[in-house]
């Protein structure tokens, strides 16, 4: 469970960045320290997922990170 808390709050991590703050999949990675191709991963499921930002941030829980 807690590993998949981790997963979640990354994503929206990557997400808030990304779409809120507008910054680059590299300078995600780099602060986020994680590779470019899991921040890659997380936005492609986002974006397959076809939910809205606003509530996938508010979720408590989001099945598509895992």
């Amino acid at each position: 469970m807690a590993n998949q808390t981790k997963t979640m709050n990354e994503g929206k991590q990557v997400l808030r960045l990304h779409y809120t703050r507008g910054m680059a999949i590299k300078a995600i990675a780099h602060e986020l320290r994680m590779s470019k191709n899991r921040v890659k991963e997380y936005l492609l499921r986002f974006e397959k997922s076809g939910a809205s930002l606003t509530s996938v941030l508010n979720q408590h829980q989001t099945d598509f990170w895992y």
